[in-house]
């Protein structure tokens, strides 16, 4: 079962798209794309964020959107909250 970080990253590289042509085509600065192929979900905005991203991407790369949005759900990590 693929990850979020493998479809973007294979999908990217079928299409010879480096980090800054996908940034070009998405608006979306390369240092995200990266931290996205490379699971560094620290270095992300909140998640609605990178749920964005990664529809945005899904696009630009010709990938099943409602796929990716799943797959990015089952990968994320929680957050942990504090409860007081």
């Amino acid at each position: 079962m693929k990850k979020i970080s493998q479809i973007i990253e294979n999908d990217r590289k079928e299409k010879n798209y480096s980090h800054q042509k996908l940034e070009e085509i998405t608006k979306i600065k390369s240092s995200f794309i990266a931290a996205i192929e490379n699971e560094n979900w620290q270095a992300l905005p909140p998640f609605p964020t990178v749920l964005g991203f990664v529809k945005s991407i899904s696009s630009a790369l010709s990938v099943d959107e409602k796929m990716a949005v799943a797959v990015l759900k089952r990968d994320y990590p929680p957050k942990k909250l504090n409860v007081n």
